[in-house]
């Protein structure tokens, strides 16, 4: 490669990071002006099965939506910005260890975190191979993704050439767009729509065999800017909106098992092979935020390995890796008391104490962080003992007991928090008068993914909630038809065990050796104990805690 060559490809590469860096700051801006109506939130997703032969009949591949929205129109542009226009950037998105999304149209991932003493096959997302995975769904994307533009008051105008992204005019008014980075020209009086779908020949297995294109979830962004030109590298950018979505591609039963008991919905492999570890436990006093007085808290971390061995039959391959799955276990709260009694626990003897389900949803071909942070109401002295137990079992029962509980919780604390009346009696009245917020939408809570304990411990209460709130809404739709009825948990593709029974259990015990002033206890021996189908046993001392360490 010649050296001016080389130059050429650094510089635009340059460009692209300052592009990339302009987005972002546009998005977080409060001051962006918006010269084109503002586009709502929504969701968009596209599944998708390819065709294959099941015995004697032969499946033909399709897609459907499942989304709010399979098309969106843009409108209310100024006549003035007729010759500026729209960039739409599609890429791939993923949550890293400290719940920070990213997204890169080139597949490109930002490894900030590091598991110390790792017990999982690999400590980071770089060594974990994720770095590829990324890429992958970024070509999965770029080959299976079209977005149909139609300028429905006159002649749809765009660059033909463009450097990242592949158009293809359908006529005077539409063109297919397929890339990161697609640019259409304003134009007089548009009024431009926006179609969603999966290309025909991705539905074809010989084709994404011949491709190398694995079946996969591809958790999705689409951004929407105005721009000043399309050169690919102008700073001149308005942010007018967001869309996420979720495209995939499934298996047929040629590659896993799936779910195919239901009409009308996704289908999902029904197979997973997670691997699940805990992190260093934590036990502190912190002020209860509304009485002040001291609580008890337990750190109670876990980490979810979603890689695997890829399956290949007649040269398409995948994984049930590639598809997200829910880390959800149920944790029970043994305490035995130093003293003569406490809350009817007589010394000598460990009573349950509590109760409750922990985790989230382990993201496609990584590594996945779930921190907690659990209240503990029981007095506790010095010389106490806990045990605490973690049963995995039935993943698709226990996110329902998870998000319900969620639920619960976020609205008890915002009953405490926000409706206060004089007469002592609760509602959720006051809540109606934070802004963006819509109290009809609680109703949908149930459906939806977990939020951490971690993730709304900062800021005023009214954050919290807003942050609780919005993690929930925004990631609506992930559970539409989801999680499917898993039948097997593995070890390894060839060994499998029954989901609904269960298949892992951790235990650990604990005596509190002292208590400091600033309220952190301090642990004597901590003894492990493992049982599990899919992993191998243990039960030995923890000397070394497996620990998140970051650099951001």
């Amino acid at each position: 490669m010649s050296k001016n060559l080389m130059v050429t490809e650094n510089f635009q590469w340059i460009l692209r990071l300052l592009i990339f860096i302009f987005i972002l700051l546009s998005c977080l801006s409060p001051l962006a002006l918006f010269c084109c109506e503002r586009i709502p939130n929504g969701n968009i997703s596209l599944f998708a099965t390819y065709n294959y032969k099941d015995g004697n009949e032969n499946i033909p591949g399709q897609y459907n939506h499942y989304g709010k929205y399979k098309k969106i129109n843009l409108t209310g542009c100024k006549p003035a910005d007729a010759q500026k226009f729209i960039l739409i950037q599609v890429a791939p998105v993923y949550k890293n260890f400290i719940d920070q999304s990213f997204g890169s149209a080139y597949g490109k991932i930002n490894d900030l975190c590091n598991i110390e003493n790792s017990p999982l096959s690999s400590s980071n997302m770089t060594n974990s191979g994720f770095d590829n995975f990324f890429k992958k769904a970024s070509e999965l994307l770029r080959t299976c993704l079209e977005v149909k533009v139609t300028n429905q008051n006159g002649k749809l105008v765009f660059p033909e050439q463009q450097f990242d992204c592949a158009v293809t005019r359908l006529n005077d008014k539409e063109a297919i767009l397929k890339g990161g980075h697609c640019y259409v020209q304003i134009g007089s009086f548009p009024s431009l729509q926006y179609e969603f779908q999966i290309a025909k020949n991705c539905l074809s297995r010989d084709f994404l065999a011949e491709n190398k294109i694995e079946p996969q979830d591809v958790k999705t962004q689409f951004s929407f800017f105005v721009s000043a030109d399309a050169s690919g590298t102008s700073i001149d950018l308005n942010y007018i909106g967001v869309l996420d979505g979720n495209v995939v591609i499934s298996p047929g039963k040629d590659l896993l098992p799936i779910q195919d008991y239901l009409k009308d919905v996704p289908i999902w492999p029904t197979l997973a092979i997670p691997q699940i570890e805990v992190g260093k436990i934590e036990l502190k006093t912190l002020p209860d935020p509304i009485t002040h007085l001291p609580r008890y808290h337990l750190f109670l971390p876990l980490f979810a390995d979603n890689h695997c061995q890829k399956v290949c039959v007649r040269e398409l391959c995948t994984s049930p890796c590639n598809f997200r799955f829910p880390v959800i276990g149920e944790v029970l709260l043994y305490h035995k008391s130093s003293r003569s009694s406490s809350r009817g626990n007589r010394s000598g003897r460990f009573v349950n104490i509590d109760s409750w389900f922990q985790g989230g949803i382990a993201v496609p071909g990584n590594i996945s962080y779930f921190s907690s942070n659990h209240e503990i109401k029981e007095e506790l002295k010095k010389g106490d003992k806990l045990i605490i137990e973690i049963n995995f079992e039935s993943p698709e029962l226990s996110l329902k007991s998870f998000l319900k509980q969620e639920k619960n919780n976020l609205i008890r604390r915002a009953e405490i928090t926000f409706s206060r009346s004089t007469d002592g009696i609760g509602s959720l009245g006051e809540l109606g008068m934070l802004p963006g917020l819509r109290l009809s939408d609680m109703g949908e809570l149930p459906e939806l993914p977990p939020v951490s304990g971690a993730g709304i411990t900062i800021g005023s209460e009214e954050e919290k909630f807003r942050s609780a709130f919005s993690v929930m809404k925004n990631l609506l739709s992930e559970l539409r038809d989801w999680p499917p009825q898993y039948l097997k948990v593995c070890k390894n593709k060839n060994v499998c065990f029954d989901a609904q029974k269960r298949f892992l259990q951790i235990k650990f015990g604990l005596s509190i050796a002292d208590i400091k002033e600033d309220g952190e206890v301090i642990f004597g021996d901590v003894v492990k104990i493992k049982n599990s189908t899919i992993a191998e046993n243990y039960e030995g001392k923890v000397t070394k805690w497996p620990e998140l360490k970051c650099n951001n």
